[in-house]
């Protein structure tokens, strides 16, 4: 169904009176539902009635002062493919999908804290692999599945790692170099 988009007639003023100004916002907004259960309709219509998804984004200030866009949230089975793969069939109902976890880096003089939200995750389930310019952050259960590898803003040193978890909130010092 082809969407027509919503437009105004131009009069001499933008709206006669406050009514009138009223029924566009209306219109605008059920515009808006439509296009939301339209959305919502095809995810669960390609990807079943799973466990959900979550998705969204932040953004921060660079060093340079450039905006930072990152996006997070639960893979919803998009794959990457090459022109000579056959795509890859995922059945949700099987399947857990991974999500990125919510995650804040906070850089200090001496140390780099990574923060993330993992909930309904225990400590031994977590995996930590520390590079020297990036964290990653793996989970794998039966109930959920986390992967996240963070760039962080300086060099640190690998060696030097301190790690808690506590309700459900990882969080990992690192050193600098």
């Amino acid at each position: 169904m082809a969407k027509i988009p919503l437009r105004r007639k131009k009069t001499e003023r933008p709206f006669d009176d406050l009514s009138d100004m009223g029924r566009f916002f209306d219109e605008y907004m059920n515009r808006i539902d439509e296009e939301m259960a339209d959305f919502f309709e095809d995810v669960m219509a390609s990807h079943g009635q799973s466990r959900g998804f979550v998705y969204g984004f932040q953004m921060t200030s660079g060093p340079d002062g450039k905006p930072v866009i990152e996006e997070f949230g639960t893979d919803l089975g998009v794959e990457h493919e090459q022109a000579d793969e056959k795509p890859l069939q995922k059945n949700p109902k099987t399947q857990l999908s991974e999500m990125e976890p919510l995650t804040d880096v906070i850089e200090g003089e001496k140390d780099v804290r990574v923060l993330a939200e993992l909930p309904g995750v225990e400590r031994e389930d977590i995996k930590i692999e520390v590079k020297p310019t990036d964290v990653v952050i793996n989970v794998d259960t039966a109930t959920r599945k986390y992967l996240k590898d963070i760039k962080l803003p300086c060099v640190v040193r690998t060696d030097d790692v301190k790690t808690t978890h506590k309700n459900g909130i990882l969080e990992i010092i690192i050193s600098k170099t």
